[in-house]
């Protein structure tokens, strides 16, 4: 469904043989998981995949792996992670993929004000239990290049993505868990084209659509479990192409959608029976 092609796994590196030295051997092959690490093609050839939990490097002059462009997979259990030092050394990076335990998010987002490069972001936090936790975006920091943001976890307010990241183009949201109403916070993401609000990410019951999003063609929204009323207003969203809305059981109300003269589909599946039936009718 995402655009980011994501592998989950738990705490790699990827390195030259002579820039890391670690205790393999005490560890069993079923520990391994595994790392897609794609690199520019001027990068250093015949390179040597390290893959091991809880890896614990040792890193002495240039590391090689500083031309990485991709990394999935990441796992970061704390703020003291030592990966959290390579991390910052990766600025080729265009496309990263970290889980985080929730007390390593803080340290993780300061990084991405070095990655200048960054341009997909597919940031999870996950408690001990694999459940979503709590991502703290106090502290983060925005890369120029960054127009692809996934996010997973709990989030106490929608982050100013015009400041961190106003070169936004799609955006999505998952077990946000927001209460006030997302749609303030990110009207005025003037580049920004898909915006996905999926499983949890609003509690709220009403979202309004103010005049903005002058780019957005697609917006879906999906399991907003109590989401009662959406309403569109006059000038908002005027490039919308998509509407699609999935298991919104309590929607039984949508205002203003003849207002947009671009929209060329209208998917509703899950929602009040009362809202559903007028649709088919029109």
């Amino acid at each position: 469904m995402d655009d980011f092609g994501f592998h989950s796994g738990i705490s790699w590196e990827s390195v030259a043989p002579g820039n890391i030295r670690s205790e393999a051997h005490q560890h069993n092959q079923s520990d391994e998981r595994h790392l897609e690490c794609k690199e520019s093609p001027t990068s250093v050839p015949e390179r040597s995949i390290v893959r091991k939990a809880h890896p614990t490097p040792y890193i002495s002059g240039k590391p090689p792996y500083c031309k990485l462009e991709t990394l999935w997979g990441l796992f970061i259990e704390t703020g003291k992670s030592p990966m959290i030092r390579v991390l910052k050394k990766l600025r080729s990076l265009k496309k990263l993929g970290v889980t985080c335990r929730p007390r390593a998010v803080k340290a993780v987002t300061e990084c991405f004000s070095s990655l200048t490069r960054l341009e997909s972001l597919r940031l999870r936090s996950r408690d001990l239990l694999g459940q979503p936790a709590v991502l703290n975006l106090s502290e983060m920091k925005g890369s120029p290049s960054l127009s692809k943001v996934y996010m997973l976890g709990s989030l106490e307010s929608v982050p100013s993505f015009s400041s961190v990241c106003k070169n936004l183009k799609v955006l999505t949201l998952s077990m946000s868990r927001l209460k006030g109403d997302p749609m303030e916070a990110l009207y005025d993401l003037k580049d920004l084209i898909v915006l996905r609000l999926l499983a949890r990410s609003f509690t709220g019951k009403r979202l309004d659509c103010k005049a903005g999003f002058p780019k957005l063609r697609i917006l879906k929204l999906w399991m907003l479990e109590e989401l009662e009323v959406l309403v569109v207003e006059q000038g908002a969203m005027r490039s919308l192409e998509e509407l699609e809305i999935r298991q919104c059981e309590k929607l039984g109300t949508v205002v203003g959608l003849e207002l947009i003269d671009s929209l060329k589909s209208v998917s509703l599946t899950g929602v009040d029976e009362g809202l559903a039936s007028i649709w088919k009718k029109n």
